[in-house]
């Protein structure tokens, strides 16, 4: 099961990016694919509210709809969310414990999109063994690199029997380091001009690097840290600059999960907001419908 982000070569923010349903035609971007879905109620009157959440390895955070300012309440799984909101229109964001990102070398440019599709899923089964066949999976292409996401931790075919159960439509899963990305290129100016910058989404012990140029992404570095601390944070921040052959500046941070997360002098870089709290920050908080990336 495989779905391709748009090429970005002429905007670091147009085209899509998720795990698209098992029956949808893998041509069509996610937002495309909704034949599978059933026809929203209009014919009587009715309109469905909008929700989102956040799945991790603990659970679900879910956000209450039309309230921008109320904290994600945590709910112990998906099953028990889709019984507490039928009948309403779900965006679903996964934490980095549930994937697993793949980079690809620079021959994998000029290969196409079906021989490229192969060659992720032998990566993924050289690198994971034979549970990684079954992945769902994601592809992204820019100017300047191109790449794939798995997703490991969430049984999707399990959530699309569930949605429909209770009349759920799931207008998208979407990787929450791609929405906190695309939030610090909105953010940050400076992103889109850089010609070496660098976008660190943090997730307790989990860590994103998103190298980028000129605001598009060229590669995705996936790190578990030894704790969740500040000082882990800025090492490892520290190692992946010095793998890079040209400055990384801007370096942009943010996220949640650091327990002292409060206090990020020993970071060299610009810190969004506060890293420390369980769940994403209020200010991070998707609006909950399909994003346009």
């Amino acid at each position: 099961m495989t779905t391709s982000m748009a090429n970005l070569a002429g905007t670091p923010l147009a085209g899509h990016f998720g795990f698209e349903h098992a029956n949808a035609r893998k041509t069509r971007p996610l937002h495309a694919a909704r034949h599978w879905l059933r026809a929203l109620p209009q014919s009587v009157g009715l309109r469905r509210s909008s929700q989102s959440v956040f799945i991790d390895a603990k659970g679900v955070w879910s956000w209450a709809a039309g309230d921008a300012l109320t904290p994600a309440a945590r709910v112990d799984s998906m099953d028990e969310w889709f019984v507490r909101h039928p009948g309403t229109n779900l965006a679903i964001w996964t934490s980095a414990q549930l994937l697993r990102n793949l980079d690809c070398d620079a021959t994998t440019s000029l290969i196409d999109d079906a021989a490229f599709d192969k060659h992720v899923r032998q990566q993924l089964l050289n690198r994971h063994g034979d549970s990684a066949r079954q992945w769902p999976t994601a592809t992204w292409r820019t100017r300047s690199g191109r790449g794939a996401c798995a997703l490991a931790g969430l049984d999707l075919p399990a959530v699309w029997r569930q949605a429909q159960q209770h009349d759920v439509r799931v207008q998208s899963i979407i990787p929450w380091w791609y929405h906190a990305y695309k939030t610090a290129l909105q953010c940050v100016g400076s992103l889109r001009d850089a010609p070496n910058a660098a976008v660190c989404i943090v997730e307790a012990e989990q860590i994103a690097w998103i190298a980028c140029s000129n605001g598009a992404m060229t590669s995705i570095q996936q790190r578990v840290l030894d704790t969740p601390t500040v000082a882990a944070l800025a090492h490892e921040m520290d190692c992946l600059r010095s793998r890079s052959s040209r400055n990384v500046e801007p370096t942009v941070v943010l996220g949640q999960g650091i327990d002292d997360g409060a206090n990020t002098q020993l970071l060299r870089g610009l810190v969004l907001g506060r890293l420390d709290g369980q769940q994403p920050p209020v200010w991070l908080r998707p609006d909950g419908q399909f994003e346009r990336c």
